[in-house]
């Protein structure tokens, strides 16, 4: 589920010739595990595996993988809290 205004971004630029004007577009790769919510403008960037079951917090910098089961927040995003499961 996500909210209004998530932003997921799989690609980037690379440096050529000390600019970001003339490197390469570097692709990666974006999962985002099944129960997991996004809140409202939250951000996620290239090469990040965000776990099942996670409560991504409004206003979020994801640029790191989230284990299962984890409520994140923040910029750059951390470990709030881990959800207890039966």
């Amino acid at each position: 589920m996500t909210g209004p205004f998530c932003t997921i971004v799989a690609g980037n630029h690379t440096c050529k010739d000390d600019s970001y004007r003339f490197g390469k577009y570097d692709f990666g790769k974006i999962v985002i595990g099944s129960g997991t919510w996004l809140g409202a403008n939250v951000v996620i960037t290239s090469n990040v595996v965000i776990g099942k079951c996670c409560l991504i917090a409004a206003g979020s910098v994801v640029t790191t993988d989230i284990p299962d089961y984890s409520i994140v927040g923040g910029v750059p995003a951390k470990i709030i809290k881990r959800i207890k499961t039966k």
